[in-house]
Protein backbone atom coordinates (compact mmCIF):
# COMPACT_ATOMS: atom_id res chain seq x y z
CA UNK A 1 0.00 0.00 0.00
CA UNK A 2 1.66 3.44 -0.94
CA UNK A 3 1.51 6.54 0.93
CA UNK A 4 0.26 9.65 -0.72
CA UNK A 5 2.05 12.55 0.73
CA UNK A 6 -0.32 15.36 0.77
CA UNK A 7 1.06 19.76 0.68
CA UNK A 8 -1.41 21.91 3.62
CA UNK A 9 -1.34 25.04 2.97
CA UNK A 10 -1.44 26.69 6.52
CA UNK A 11 -3.49 29.59 5.55
CA UNK A 12 -6.71 27.04 4.85
CA UNK A 13 -6.75 26.54 8.32
CA UNK A 14 -9.42 28.14 10.28
CA UNK A 15 -8.39 31.81 11.10
CA UNK A 16 -8.46 31.29 15.07
CA UNK A 17 -6.35 27.58 14.75
CA UNK A 18 -3.88 29.12 12.26
CA UNK A 19 -3.31 32.28 15.16
CA UNK A 20 -3.40 30.20 18.17
CA UNK A 21 -0.96 28.13 16.34
CA UNK A 22 1.49 31.26 14.70
CA UNK A 23 0.49 33.82 17.41
CA UNK A 24 0.84 33.08 20.73
CA UNK A 25 2.23 36.24 22.19
CA UNK A 26 2.27 39.87 21.25
CA UNK A 27 5.86 39.04 20.08
CA UNK A 28 4.78 36.40 17.51
CA UNK A 29 1.98 38.61 16.05
CA UNK A 30 4.19 41.41 15.37
CA UNK A 31 7.01 39.35 13.59
CA UNK A 32 4.13 37.56 11.45
CA UNK A 33 2.60 40.32 10.26
CA UNK A 34 5.80 41.32 8.76
CA UNK A 35 6.19 37.85 6.87
CA UNK A 36 3.04 38.37 4.02
CA UNK A 37 0.05 40.48 3.18
CA UNK A 38 -2.06 37.27 4.29
CA UNK A 39 -0.27 36.56 7.50
CA UNK A 40 -1.21 40.64 8.15
CA UNK A 41 -4.66 39.97 7.85
CA UNK A 42 -4.93 37.35 10.41
CA UNK A 43 -1.95 39.49 12.89
CA UNK A 44 -3.80 42.33 12.92
CA UNK A 45 -7.06 41.42 13.76
CA UNK A 46 -9.23 42.34 16.56
CA UNK A 47 -9.83 38.13 16.81
CA UNK A 48 -5.81 38.33 17.48
CA UNK A 49 -5.39 40.84 19.81
CA UNK A 50 -8.67 40.49 21.96
CA UNK A 51 -6.49 37.42 23.70
CA UNK A 52 -3.38 39.63 24.49
CA UNK A 53 -5.42 41.93 26.05
CA UNK A 54 -6.02 41.89 30.03
CA UNK A 55 -9.75 40.37 30.64
CA UNK A 56 -10.99 43.48 32.89
CA UNK A 57 -9.38 45.64 30.34
CA UNK A 58 -12.99 47.40 29.68
CA UNK A 59 -13.02 48.11 33.39
CA UNK A 60 -9.08 49.31 33.34
CA UNK A 61 -10.42 51.67 30.32
CA UNK A 62 -12.98 53.03 32.57
CA UNK A 63 -10.57 54.19 35.59
CA UNK A 64 -8.89 55.89 32.90
CA UNK A 65 -7.90 60.18 33.57
CA UNK A 66 -8.34 60.56 30.22
CA UNK A 67 -10.63 58.94 27.56
CA UNK A 68 -8.20 56.04 25.45
CA UNK A 69 -8.91 56.45 21.85
CA UNK A 70 -8.50 53.36 19.56
CA UNK A 71 -9.81 51.70 16.23
CA UNK A 72 -8.45 48.47 16.66
CA UNK A 73 -7.88 45.69 19.66
CA UNK A 74 -3.95 46.17 18.34
CA UNK A 75 -3.84 49.65 18.59
CA UNK A 76 -5.36 49.94 22.07
CA UNK A 77 -2.87 46.63 23.44
CA UNK A 78 0.26 49.24 22.36
CA UNK A 79 -1.95 52.38 23.89
CA UNK A 80 -1.77 50.65 27.22
CA UNK A 81 1.52 49.59 26.81
CA UNK A 82 2.45 53.33 26.71
CA UNK A 83 0.63 53.73 30.18
CA UNK A 84 -2.18 55.43 31.38
CA UNK A 85 -2.91 57.25 33.99
CA UNK A 86 -5.96 55.73 36.58
CA UNK A 87 -7.62 55.92 39.58
CA UNK A 88 -8.27 60.03 39.88
CA UNK A 89 -4.47 60.19 39.06
CA UNK A 90 -3.35 58.10 41.89
CA UNK A 91 -2.21 55.13 39.48
CA UNK A 92 -0.47 54.73 36.51
CA UNK A 93 -1.46 51.27 34.71
CA UNK A 94 0.86 49.71 31.52
CA UNK A 95 1.27 46.54 30.00
CA UNK A 96 4.56 44.70 29.33
CA UNK A 97 5.29 45.00 25.45
CA UNK A 98 6.13 41.72 24.77
CA UNK A 99 4.46 39.33 26.95
CA UNK A 100 1.17 41.52 27.63
CA UNK A 101 1.56 41.25 31.41
CA UNK A 102 0.41 44.18 34.09
CA UNK A 103 2.27 46.56 35.42
CA UNK A 104 1.67 49.49 38.04
CA UNK A 105 3.12 52.49 39.61
CA UNK A 106 1.15 53.48 43.02
CA UNK A 107 1.95 57.59 42.88
CA UNK A 108 3.42 58.89 46.36
CA UNK A 109 0.06 60.35 47.15
CA UNK A 110 -1.70 56.98 47.54
CA UNK A 111 1.26 55.16 49.60
CA UNK A 112 1.37 55.78 53.47
CA UNK A 113 4.53 57.97 54.14
CA UNK A 114 4.98 58.29 58.21
CA UNK A 115 4.54 62.33 58.45
CA UNK A 116 3.20 62.99 54.92
CA UNK A 117 1.39 65.54 55.37
CA UNK A 118 3.14 67.67 58.04
CA UNK A 119 4.99 70.32 55.79
CA UNK A 120 7.36 70.71 58.22
CA UNK A 121 8.78 67.52 57.15
CA UNK A 122 7.34 66.74 53.56
CA UNK A 123 6.49 69.24 50.88
CA UNK A 124 3.79 67.86 47.92
CA UNK A 125 4.62 69.69 44.83
CA UNK A 126 4.47 68.67 40.78
CA UNK A 127 7.99 67.33 39.25
CA UNK A 128 8.29 68.50 35.34
CA UNK A 129 9.43 64.59 34.83
CA UNK A 130 6.87 62.73 36.83
CA UNK A 131 3.46 61.18 35.15
CA UNK A 132 1.74 62.47 38.63
CA UNK A 133 0.09 65.92 39.44
CA UNK A 134 2.82 65.82 42.59
CA UNK A 135 5.43 64.03 44.29
CA UNK A 136 6.78 63.84 47.82
CA UNK A 137 9.71 66.08 48.47
CA UNK A 138 11.38 65.49 51.46
CA UNK A 139 12.16 68.36 53.61
CA UNK A 140 13.92 66.53 56.66
CA UNK A 141 13.30 63.55 59.00
CA UNK A 142 14.88 61.48 61.50
CA UNK A 143 12.34 58.52 60.83
CA UNK A 144 11.92 57.79 57.15
CA UNK A 145 9.52 55.28 56.40
CA UNK A 146 7.31 54.76 52.97
CA UNK A 147 4.92 51.77 52.36
CA UNK A 148 2.64 50.99 49.71
CA UNK A 149 -0.28 48.38 48.86
CA UNK A 150 -2.00 46.58 45.37
CA UNK A 151 -4.49 44.06 45.51
CA UNK A 152 -2.84 40.96 43.90
CA UNK A 153 -6.09 40.60 42.00
CA UNK A 154 -4.76 43.48 39.90
CA UNK A 155 -1.90 41.94 38.64
CA UNK A 156 -1.23 39.09 35.85
CA UNK A 157 -2.11 35.55 37.77
CA UNK A 158 1.25 32.85 37.96
CA UNK A 159 3.68 35.79 37.11
CA UNK A 160 6.92 36.49 39.20
CA UNK A 161 6.84 40.08 40.03
CA UNK A 162 9.32 42.98 41.22
CA UNK A 163 8.72 46.30 43.14
CA UNK A 164 11.07 49.43 43.09
CA UNK A 165 10.88 52.41 44.60
CA UNK A 166 11.01 55.69 42.20
CA UNK A 167 13.27 58.84 43.62
CA UNK A 168 14.96 60.99 42.72
CA UNK A 169 17.17 64.26 44.66
CA UNK A 170 16.29 67.59 45.29
CA UNK A 171 20.36 68.74 44.69
CA UNK A 172 22.40 66.07 43.35
CA UNK A 173 25.34 67.91 45.04
CA UNK A 174 23.80 68.49 48.69
CA UNK A 175 21.15 66.37 49.13
CA UNK A 176 23.23 62.90 50.58
CA UNK A 177 23.35 64.07 54.07
CA UNK A 178 21.67 61.36 56.04
CA UNK A 179 20.54 59.40 53.21
CA UNK A 180 24.36 57.43 53.64
CA UNK A 181 24.01 56.63 57.38
CA UNK A 182 23.18 53.62 56.59
CA UNK A 183 20.97 51.00 54.72
CA UNK A 184 17.62 51.26 54.69
CA UNK A 185 15.24 48.06 55.21
CA UNK A 186 13.12 46.82 52.41
CA UNK A 187 10.67 44.39 52.04
CA UNK A 188 7.88 42.61 50.25
CA UNK A 189 4.64 40.90 51.68
CA UNK A 190 2.12 39.05 50.11
CA UNK A 191 -0.99 37.73 52.44
CA UNK A 192 0.98 37.51 55.63
CA UNK A 193 3.68 35.44 54.05
CA UNK A 194 7.26 37.71 53.66
CA UNK A 195 8.53 36.99 50.27
CA UNK A 196 11.67 39.43 50.55
CA UNK A 197 13.87 41.51 52.51
CA UNK A 198 16.28 42.92 52.44
CA UNK A 199 18.77 46.48 52.54
CA UNK A 200 18.75 49.13 50.05
CA UNK A 201 21.09 52.57 49.44
CA UNK A 202 19.12 55.78 49.34
CA UNK A 203 21.81 57.25 47.74
CA UNK A 204 23.30 56.93 44.59
CA UNK A 205 26.61 54.01 44.84
CA UNK A 206 29.24 57.16 44.09
CA UNK A 207 28.52 59.45 46.29
CA UNK A 208 28.65 59.80 50.12
CA UNK A 209 29.63 57.61 52.68
CA UNK A 210 30.60 54.03 51.66
CA UNK A 211 28.83 50.75 53.37
CA UNK A 212 31.04 48.54 55.03
CA UNK A 213 32.29 45.90 52.32
CA UNK A 214 30.05 42.80 54.07
CA UNK A 215 26.72 44.76 53.82
CA UNK A 216 25.01 43.58 50.57
CA UNK A 217 22.60 46.16 49.64
CA UNK A 218 20.80 47.07 46.59
CA UNK A 219 21.52 50.43 45.24
CA UNK A 220 19.69 52.87 43.11
CA UNK A 221 19.67 52.75 39.01
CA UNK A 222 19.29 55.13 36.52
CA UNK A 223 15.33 54.02 34.70
CA UNK A 224 15.05 55.41 31.12
CA UNK A 225 12.48 58.18 32.15
CA UNK A 226 14.98 60.46 34.25
CA UNK A 227 14.27 58.80 37.63
CA UNK A 228 15.82 56.34 39.52
CA UNK A 229 14.72 52.69 41.46
CA UNK A 230 15.44 50.96 44.32
CA UNK A 231 14.34 47.59 44.46
CA UNK A 232 12.21 46.77 47.17
CA UNK A 233 12.03 42.64 46.92
CA UNK A 234 10.11 40.12 44.39
CA UNK A 235 7.14 38.28 45.01
CA UNK A 236 5.17 35.50 42.86
CA UNK A 237 1.73 36.14 42.06
CA UNK A 238 -0.25 33.10 41.81
CA UNK A 239 -3.71 34.90 42.22
CA UNK A 240 -5.36 32.73 44.11
CA UNK A 241 -6.63 34.15 47.37
CA UNK A 242 -9.70 36.31 46.98
CA UNK A 243 -8.53 39.66 48.83
CA UNK A 244 -4.75 39.06 48.80
CA UNK A 245 -2.83 42.25 49.61
CA UNK A 246 0.66 42.64 48.31
CA UNK A 247 2.59 45.24 50.33
CA UNK A 248 5.96 46.76 49.55
CA UNK A 249 8.02 48.76 52.21
CA UNK A 250 11.13 50.80 53.09
CA UNK A 251 12.54 52.51 56.37
CA UNK A 252 15.17 54.41 57.77
CA UNK A 253 15.07 54.72 61.44
CA UNK A 254 18.45 55.43 62.22
CA UNK A 255 18.11 59.02 64.36
CA UNK A 256 21.79 59.36 64.42
CA UNK A 257 21.06 61.57 61.17
CA UNK A 258 18.71 63.50 60.05
CA UNK A 259 17.88 62.65 56.44
CA UNK A 260 16.84 65.00 53.47
CA UNK A 261 16.65 65.84 49.97
CA UNK A 262 15.15 62.60 48.88
CA UNK A 263 12.06 62.94 46.01
CA UNK A 264 9.20 60.18 46.20
CA UNK A 265 7.16 59.32 42.73
CA UNK A 266 6.07 55.92 43.79
CA UNK A 267 5.89 52.60 43.88
CA UNK A 268 6.28 49.99 40.61
CA UNK A 269 5.50 47.10 40.34
CA UNK A 270 6.30 45.20 37.45
CA UNK A 271 6.96 41.70 35.86
CA UNK A 272 10.44 40.13 36.46
CA UNK A 273 12.37 39.66 33.28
Amino acid sequence: MSTVARTIDFLDLPSECFSRIFMSSPRDACVSSTISSAFRSVADSDEVWDRFLPSDYEEMLSKCVSPVRFSSKKELYFRLCDSVLIDSGKKVFSLERWSGKKSYVVGARDLSIVWGNDRRYWKWKPHHGSRFSKVAKLQYVWWLDVHGKIDASLLSPRTNYVAYLIVSYIDQDMSWWGLDVGPAEVSVEVGNHVTSNGMARLCPENVGRPFEEEVVVNVPRERGDGWMEIELGEFYNSGGEEGEVVKMGMKQVDCSYSKEGLVIEGIEIRPKV
